[in-house]
């Protein structure tokens, strides 16, 4: 179950680590009439450059830190041969780290390019956060088929894995593990 679970909690945290976001903010002056000329002057502000490459990497740090503690917590409560219900606190606060980050997500503004590859994201964590909830239900009743339930977590892991890494692509961010570019944060 130790490899199991590391590989579960690798693939958590690169399915964090892969995702991305966006916002941009465009602020335009209002068109002024000066009532002595009769003219119109329209004034534009440039929207402030936004770096979403390294907005998505804040962004994704929070869930990235609850994935590692996961892992480690889950680790060691394999080595010692834990039972079920030593796994409901850290699944809560994994799957309460990832709400968290899919109401950021959601609330963020993203350029349209990318949008709608961050709501899939957003959809792939839900399917991992309704995982870990059965996997939580599963241990606080002593029901269900817990292997299967950790297996299904898995899927759903992978599966945002897959989505966070297309997010990344959108960004210009290199895959997870590899060597960023110089203009690009070491943060993962």
């Amino acid at each position: 179950m130790k490899a199991l679970v590391a590989a579960f909690a690798a693939g958590s945290c690169i399915a964090l680590t892969a995702c991305g976001q966006n916002s941009a903010a465009k602020a335009t002056a209002p068109t002024t009439t000066t009532p002595s000329t009769a003219t119109a002057s329209t004034s534009s502000t440039p929207a402030p450059t936004v770096d979403y490459a390294a907005q998505y990497l804040r962004l994704v740090a929070p869930p990235n830190a609850a994935a590692d503690v996961l892992g480690d917590t889950l680790d060691a409560l394999a080595k010692r041969k834990a039972g079920n219900a030593a796994y409901i606190p850290p699944f809560t606060t994994y799957a309460a780290a990832l709400q968290t980050w899919n109401n950021v997500l959601l609330r963020s503004p993203w350029p349209e390019k990318v949008l709608p590859d961050v709501k899939a994201l957003v959809g792939a964590n839900a399917d991992e956060i309704a995982a870990v909830n059965n996997l939580i239900t599963a241990a606080t009743t002593n029901r269900g088929d817990f292997q299967g339930l950790f297996n299904a977590w898995g899927a759903a892991g992978t599966k945002g894995s897959t989505a966070a890494n297309v997010v990344r692509a959108d960004l210009g961010l290199p895959p997870p593990g590899s060597t960023p570019s110089p203009s690009v944060s070491s943060a993962t």
